[in-house]
């Protein structure tokens, strides 16, 4: 195995990351009209960074030291009482964490896809400036999740670890409640990446693909908010079938005394 190569990989991914956050560097994937190999492997390594980050969760005491802000005060004891070696609260996180990760690495092809024929109708309605194939749409997804998906991982570490010292007192909450801000920020400025990388790799202005990215950012919404109402939904059902049962067991032991 070619140690180097790996190093020398990665000082591109770190020059590219940099470069991406200056707004910079996607001249040269500018309409290249086909998959590009080296953003593929940044997208790549983002998703192993990713998951490195995600595995701090399995450091031990990490989870009693730094919850999850949602336990119980039971569920921390329990989790205090366990062996050292085990950590269970990990890693139903980790496992959590994992699957969003993987999730969002299928969603970020897939939904590329889609992207491209929402770009498609809008260049069709709009005509005027040309645009690049949809090879050019999966490079601006790689180049941008290649910078999200760590960031990602990072600042819902950050997340957690403000739920945890919001508990300590009301100052601390104080103090949590503007590290939450910040990262909420942080995740509205991923908006101006996302226009920046689709507009440099077609070639075209930021305002061009303002309105495309703005429907698929609305189609989003729309699609979560019927997700969680349909997972909100199934858990009322569930519930309804779980107490069904224990009624009927109690009507026998009502008509006994009767």
């Amino acid at each position: 195995m070619d140690i180097s190569g790996i190093f020398e990989i990665l000082g591109k991914y770190v020059d590219f990351v940099v470069d991406f956050l200056s707004f910079g560097g996607l001249q040269k994937y500018q309409r290249l009209g086909s998959v590009s190999p080296e953003l593929m492997s940044f997208f790549v390594a983002s998703v192993v960074l990713s998951y490195a980050i995600a595995l701090a969760k399995r450091i031990p005491t990490y989870e009693s030291r730094i919850p999850s802000g949602k336990d119980s005060a039971a569920d921390r004891k329990s989790a205090d009482s366990s062996p050292p070696d085990s950590d269970p609260d990990g890693d139903k996180a980790l496992t959590k964490d994992s699957s969003e990760i993987l999730t969002h690495v299928l969603l970020s092809i897939g939904g590329a896809a889609f992207f491209h024929g929402t770009l498609l109708l809008y260049h069709w309605i709009r005509g005027g400036e040309s645009i690049g194939n949809i090879k050019d749409t999966i490079n601006a997804a790689l180049a941008t999740n290649a910078v999200y998906n760590p960031c990602n991982a990072f600042l819902k570490q950050l997340q957690r670890l403000a739920n945890a010292i919001a508990r300590v007192s009301r100052r601390w909450a104080i103090a949590a409640s503007l590290v939450l801000l910040s990262l909420s920020l942080l995740y509205f400025l991923f908006i101006f990446y996302w226009i920046d990388a689709f507009a440099g790799v077609h070639g075209t202005t930021r305002m061009y693909m303002l309105p495309p990215l703005a429907t698929m950012g609305i189609l989003k919404i729309v699609i979560s908010v019927l997700l969680i109402r349909s997972q909100k939904a199934s858990r009322a059902v569930q519930a309804a079938a779980q107490q069904a049962p224990a009624a009927d067991e109690r009507k026998p032991s009502m008509e006994a005394r009767s």
